[in-house]
């Protein structure tokens, strides 16, 4: 019956409550469970020593900062980082104490965070895969996911990718990815379309040494066969629903990420996936044409 106190809203659900969250405390108390039990049996001067290092580790991870960052009030472009560091003290618990890690701790407790666009689609489109922003009114109807706006609590000043816009006519969704500078030049060299749904599937976007780009897949290189592309001041591409395995009303999850040598240089969404709907029947029946 006490009181919370809490300088956040009176409550602490700030750390405790979001499904993330509680899954950390659950891994916290079964930690902790594990050690005062070995604690208990310990006998030898070699156990006290490894005792101390066991609950260092989980003092530190009983730190209530680490549980700010799960669930859905607070998110920064380093989740992953701090997720990870979390599961390693715990872990470091059962290591120390020479007992096994639960699996549980060996995958991400934080869960990939889906992201909607910036703007819907306003109609059907059919643009021309030039690489050029031919027309005004060609990608007007388009929706778009602009980087700008998903950075999360901490950013990079300037971003190589700016916008994705995205449509779709009855059989391909189309994608315009606009950068700061064309794909072409020296600080760029590949770019990669990760498809997560409905299907997982990676096309590849590469510079030849001829100055040449080609278009590759991790996948069955027979899904390339419907896919246009065009590659200049912007990246257009037209794909196939049907090699996306994407029906009216089902989702489409996908992130980029460029690549310089063989090095990531950026990745967007920087936690979490671009989500875009395929249009059903009643949704195109409202657009105007």
């Amino acid at each position: 019956r006490l009181f919370s106190g809490s300088w956040i809203g009176h409550s602490f659900a700030t750390w405790i409550g979001h499904p993330e969250k509680n899954a950390g405390w659950e891994c916290l108390d079964a930690a902790r469970h594990a050690l005062i039990e070995h604690d208990r049996a310990a006998v030898r001067p070699e156990d006290h020593r490894r005792l101390q290092d066991a609950w260092e580790s989980l003092f530190i991870a009983e730190g209530s900062d680490w549980f700010w960052w799960y669930g859905d009030d607070h998110s920064s472009l380093n989740d992953e980082e701090f997720d990870a560091l979390f599961r390693t003290h715990v872990a470091n618990v059962y290591r120390s104490i020479g007992a096994s890690v639960p699996e549980r701790l060996l995958r991400p407790i934080r869960q990939p965070r889906v992201i909607q666009p910036t703007r819907l689609p306003m109609g059907p489109i059919s643009p021309s895969l030039d690489g050029r922003a031919t027309s005004y009114y060609e990608w007007l109807p388009a929706g778009y996911y602009d980087v700008r706006g998903g950075r999360g609590s901490m950013h990079q000043a300037e971003t190589f990718l700016k916008r994705v816009h995205y449509g779709f006519d009855a059989e391909r969704m189309y994608l315009r990815v606009d950068t700061a500078a064309p794909l072409a030049d020296e600080a760029c060299q590949t770019l990669q379309l990760q498809f997560l749904r409905p299907v997982s599937h990676r096309l590849v976007i590469g510079r030849l040494p001829d100055g040449q780009f080609t278009l590759s897949t991790d996948g069955d290189d027979s899904a390339l066969s419907g896919v246009t592309w065009a590659v200049g001041r912007v990246v257009e591409l037209a794909i196939p629903l049907a090699a996306l395995h994407a029906r009216p009303a089902e989702t489409i999850q996908v992130e980029l990420a460029v690549y310089q040598d063989e090095s990531e240089v950026e990745r967007w969404p920087r936690a979490g996936v671009v989500q875009f709907t395929v249009p059903d029947a009643d949704e195109a029946a409202s657009w105007v044409v």
